[in-house]
């Protein structure tokens, strides 16, 4: 059909959707892509951003939360400041997928930075620097992180003075794991109490000169009544006292001298410890990032050269924004918000609260509340940039819900397996043929990136910006709302002028915003590429955590019914008991995503990325050798997919390793040219679902059947 029969078919329908559920009723889902929430937001639904980070970063993105306050937005909001790193501790955390970081390591290289990587699969070999690979068992970073903590405390490696001055270790904890405050004590305020060493006394932790990390004591109440107390630092101590090098080496799989090692020179070093990316594994992530970041805490090597920073905030302006109940658009034009932006839950922070208040999205939420109608129906549903069946767990169900609903639409530029559920494909453009302005992620510094149309689109290829199509459903749907906006016919009948006239409006607002000329800036970036607009300087942020200070001991856990120090806890999968089962895990290589999957030299490059790793070992006593086919069952769920085995030494005994999104694909719209996307398993079809707090369980237990 015609854009236009398309457009005209898909407003219509949203039409009588919106009539009959309400603006609710419709959701968008994306990966991140710029402007992708214009159409929710303009229709009125609650549910305009759903993103991918519920089985990728979020159980590190609430990590974050829990320990500095930041985290809601971006897995970036916390980064390891490469360029001047020694000593770098990468648990689960593979560089290769990052191009930058890569060039910043390798410049590291002379300084003779050192890599150490925790993970039960090698990372490539290309990476250029001096590495470390320790292959743990899946699902045991908890121990592994809280053992190397346990050395840095009982060897007095820590940063004493750090933890005094920005953090909670010396808050004093009561037995019900609150802290005592100044309500308790009857100072008249809410003050956390600290037991100040110079005073030889409990004062507020404001007016304490020299508060103790040791203190244990009993403290007299307002009632009058006697209470025990000990310090948040006592607590982490007796916490990670449990894993000691041996009990840890029996739990992960690393030998106890390795643990020992990475922690004496990680604390002698000063070292960093990455803060979690695709963190979505094995359903106890929340603990392990946590006691990661705590391991960057105790060394103190927050905000200094080499350690972890916050990055400069900033963003570049949307298209339209929310201000109050007011929509605003950066061409001047303004409406009324739907009232339905507010009045209605958001189907996953309805499901999963913790979500909401940490900024993370589950798509999950969208799938229940397609197939249960709760907490109200899901009946529209955009796919923009982004593939479910390879992204979310629980592929089945996935399914079930897409052919529940009404109207589905995908803006996307190749032929995922999603697309075979769906009314409408709109074929969207690619960064190289659009004029658009981003900022840099993964920097400190806040940076501005620009795209220009480098590229036409395929020669009999009629894709349009994104944001066009969105604007063009709008227009149909709610004329005056477009109008209102500064959306014009003009624009309406050049697609790609809209979007130039977009992203030179997002440049004047952000130059304003810098009190710099908008054409300098804009010549600047054409010329230039992209402009750094505030460098980074070295010094702790205010905090949005509830004391205002990095909490080992964290109120925002306590607060949500979560233990306020990190522990080990076994996978939420069911773990393998017999010579044929295994743990299946996921992850991504420097040839791994969703669109280099499509290209052509694919086929022959990345032959490996559509095989199943196993070790040698596994590989003999199962009398299996590369090529032979097997099938693949879940332990949890039954289901079952099949691949071919690739016998090599770059993962770990009794675990089984593939790439994510490049093999399993099953669309009726590939063709026999890149018929090789077919083969192999699609890891997320294996998957048990989603934890307790709403964060995905990608990794498996499976067993192995040769056919």
């Amino acid at each position: 059909v015609t854009w236009e029969e398309a457009l005209d078919d898909i407003a219509a329908r949203l039409q009588n959707i919106i009539s009959r559920y309400g603006p609710q009723s419709v959701a968008v889902t994306s990966h991140w892509m710029p402007e992708f929430s214009t159409l929710g937001i303009l229709l009125g639904t609650p549910n305009n951003a759903i993103l991918h980070n519920g089985t990728c970063f979020g159980a590190s993105g609430i990590a974050r939360v829990a320990i500095f306050g930041a985290g809601t937005a971006s897995p970036f909001a916390l980064i390891p400041d490469l360029a001047n790193a020694r000593y770098v501790l990468a648990i689960g955390r593979n560089f290769n997928c990052t191009m930058g970081e890569l060039r910043t390591l390798s410049a590291a290289r002379d300084d003779n930075v050192q890599v150490v990587i925790v993970d039960p699969k090698m990372p490539n070999v290309a990476l250029p620097v001096e590495t470390w690979w320790l292959p743990i068992r899946p699902g045991t970073d908890a121990a592994f992180a809280l053992a190397i903590a346990n050395y840095i405390i009982q060897n007095g490696l820590y940063d004493a003075e750090f933890l005094k001055r920005n953090t909670n270790a010396p808050f004093l904890i009561k037995p019900d794991g609150t802290p005592l405050t100044g309500a308790d004590v009857g100072w008249g305020n809410s003050d956390f109490a600290v037991y100040d060493e110079y005073a030889g006394a409990i004062v507020s932790y404001r007016e304490s000169q020299s508060p103790s990390l040791e203190y244990s004591g009993t403290v007299t109440l307002a009632n009058g009544s006697t209470v025990q107390v000990t310090t948040a630092f006592n607590l982490l101590a007796q916490r990670a006292s449990k894993y000691t090098p041996r009990v840890a080496s029996g739990i992960t799989g690393i030998a106890a001298d390795e643990i020992v090692s990475v922690a004496r020179e990680f604390a002698e070093m000063r070292g960093v410890a990455y803060t979690g990316w695709w963190s979505a594994r094995n359903g106890n992530d929340i603990d392990d990032w946590r006691a990661i970041d705590i391991l960057n805490v105790l060394v103190g090597n927050i905000e200094r050269p080499g350690g972890l920073l916050f990055p400069v905030p900033g963003g570049v302006p949307s298209f339209v924004g929310v201000s109050g109940k007011t929509i605003k658009s950066v061409f001047g034009g303004s409406a009324p918000a739907p009232d339905s932006l507010f009045q209605y839950p958001r189907v996953d922070w309805y499901r999963w609260p913790i979500l909401q208040k940490a900024g993370i999205s589950q798509f999950k939420g969208v799938v229940e509340a397609a197939l249960t109608g709760e907490p109200y129906p899901i009946k529209a549903l955009f796919i923009v940039a982004t593939e479910p069946l390879h992204r979310d767990v629980d592929v089945e169900r996935v399914k079930e819900a897409l052919k529940a609903m009404d109207l589905v639409v995908v803006i996307d530029v190749l032929p995922q397996d999603v697309i075979d559920y769906a009314d409408y494909v709109l074929p969207d453009s690619i960064y190289l043929e659009r004029e658009e302005v981003t900022s840099i992620p993964d920097t400190p510094d806040f940076a501005v990136e620009y795209s220009y149309p480098a590229l036409s689109p395929p020669q009999g290829n009629d894709s349009r910006p994104m944001l066009w199509a969105m604007m063009e459903i709008v227009k149909r749907v709610n004329p005056s709302m477009a109008a209102a906006l500064g959306y014009t016919d003009q624009m309406s009948s050049d697609p790609w002028g809209f979007q130039r006239k977009v992203a030179e409006a997002e440049i004047s607002a952000l130059a304003r915003s810098y009190g710099m000329d908008p054409a300098s800036l804009l010549s600047e970036l054409r010329s230039q590429g992209f402009v750094v607009l505030k460098k980074h300087s070295y010094g702790l942020p205010a905090l949005r955590t509830p004391s205002g200070r990095i909490e080992i001991y964290s109120l925002f856990a306590l607060q949500n019914g979560l233990d306020p120090l990190p522990d080990y806890r076994p996978p939420a999968y069911r773990q393998p008991s017999a010579p044929d089962e295994f743990v299946l895990i996921t992850g991504k290589d420097y040839q791994v995503t969703n669109q280099v999957a499509w290209l052509p030299p694919m086929k022959w490059l990345a032959r490996e990325m559509r095989m199943i790793w196993m070790n040698p070992s596994d590989a003999e006593r199962l009398g299996l050798n590369t090529g032979d086919a097997v099938q693949l069952t879940s332990l949890d769920t039954g289901e079952s997919a099949i691949g071919r085995i690739l016998v090599t030494d770059r993962v770990a005994p009794g675990v089984l390793f593939v790439p994510q999104a490049m093999g399993g694909h099953t669309s009726s719209m590939i063709t026999e040219e890149f018929s090789w996307l077919t083969e192999g398993v699609n890891p997320n079809v294996l998957s048990t679902g989603i934890s307790g707090v709403g964060v995905g369980v990608l990794n498996a237990s499976v067993k192995v059947t040769k056919i």
